[in-house]
């Protein structure tokens, strides 16, 4: 339950995700829990990516444009967990199309990602034809968008509670360094 204290970039980055996510879109919910919650929370799922990336021998690359689906997705929809669908759920659609999108090193298939997220293939299959409907398929990202999304979330303030599940924040030089922006 103890926040990393040397946590890598890409592991900052989807805790502070998730955080800012849930803080935004469901504020009740987010505060009606314990820090404590929070913080194991974020852990398991960002465990979880991690291993769907080590699995599928994903680069750390595509986490950038996986949150920026998944930010648009989000502020299309206006609503954080729409119906049938968690932050979970939508995280692990999120990379699925990503991977496949951007991926030229390996097969990405929806039943490795059924088997380590846990979710019967036949949902996953439906969240991902629900996830492009909603980005209605586009998923070229211009220089303009990727500069937008990392220029706001690094320059985003975090509120003292988010800042105590989240963790130390890794160096803004070493963000900008991991993007190359």
């Amino acid at each position: 339950m103890e926040v990393d204290k040397e946590q890598n970039p890409a592991k900052y980055v989807l805790k502070k995700a998730i955080v800012q996510w849930l803080y935004r879109y469901d504020v009740l919910t987010f505060l009606s829990f314990p820090q404590a919650y929070w913080i194991d929370f974020t852990e398991d799922l960002t465990n979880c990516l991690v291993k769907l990336f080590d699995e599928n021998y994903a680069s750390d690359r595509l986490l950038l444009p996986g949150l920026i689906y998944m930010n648009k997705y989000i502020e299309q929809r206006q609503i954080l967990e729409p119906e049938g669908f968690s932050i979970f759920h939508l995280l692990i659609t999120s990379f699925l199309v990503c991977f496949k999108f951007w991926s030229d090193m390996s097969i990405i298939c929806n039943d490795s990602f059924s088997k380590i997220a846990g979710i019967p293939i036949q949902k996953i299959n439906q969240m991902e034809i629900n996830f492009l409907e909603t980005l209605d398929y586009s998923l070229f990202l211009t220089e303009k968008e990727v500069s937008k999304f990392t220029q706001s979330f690094i320059n985003s303030a975090v509120d003292p509670y988010v800042h105590n599940i989240v963790g130390n924040p890794v160096e803004i030089g070493e963000l900008v360094d991991y993007w190359q922006v």
